[in-house]
Parts: structure tokens; sequence; C-alpha cells
């Protein structure tokens, strides 16, 4: 049951607009599982989320990955490392970068586990440091 997959099997009976942020997204993630979307796409969805509810939201998007595509948009670049696999930069409609975390985050010029890892890579990607 798709509600059972996204962690709301005990809150079916409550209306959508009872919910926190957290719970709504997770409410269209089960709304998609429930259509078998091939993919989703998904903006700026932590957005809102405290650092709880994020960390589970970012948990479900990546045990969705063999079932679904997912594509997102997001300013908060801190997120890629956790749930998914590949990154684009965007910027003023070119791409500048378009690869897998690990080779974008190789290019932080601080090591792939730093907490600021994503912020130097894309910083790097925005002043033309690779490609």
């Amino acid at each position: 049951m798709a509600l059972e997959r996204v962690g709301l099997a005990k809150q079916a009976d409550r209306k959508v607009s009872d919910l926190s942020g957290g719970q709504q997204q997770r409410v269209a993630i089960a709304q998609a599982l429930v259509h078998r979307a091939k993919v989703l796409l998904l903006d700026e969805p932590t957005v809102g989320l405290d650092p709880m509810q994020r960390r589970s939201f970012l948990q479900l998007i990546a045990s969705l990955r063999d079932d679904t595509h997912v594509i997102v948009s997001t300013h908060d670049i801190a997120d890629i490392g956790e749930a998914f696999s590949d990154v684009v930069v965007l910027h003023e409609g070119k791409v500048l970068f378009s690869g897998s975390v690990s080779s974008f985050l190789a290019h932080s010029g601080v090591g792939i586990d730093s907490e600021r890892a994503a912020e130097n890579a894309y910083t790097a990607v925005l002043e033309g440091g690779f490609q």
C-alpha cells in the first residue's frame, strides 16, 4: 500500500490539510506511487521541512530509485549526497555540469565527505572551475 510505503498508514483517516508539511510531501509521493509513476518531478521538495522530516523525506526518495526516476529542482545543494546519483547544474539556461554526485563533489577542493563539499563544488562550477 502506498501510504505504508511513505510511512503514513496511521494517518490514513486524517485530512491532508491537517498533516504537517513533511507529511503532505509524503502524500504527494504516495499519489504518484498509486499511479505507478515512472518519473517524479519535485520542485524544492525539502523547503520548510525540519531536519528530521528532511532526512526522512530524502530516505524515502532514495528508496524509490529502483522503481521510479526522481528529478529534483533545488537550491539546497547539501541534500545531493544523500538521495541522488547524478547532478546537473543549470545557470542562465545553460548546463554547466552534468555527472555523478561523486564526480561533482570531487571538485570541491575539500574532500567529498566535508559538509562544505557541495557548496564548494557548486561555486567551482559557477566560476568555470571544471566541466
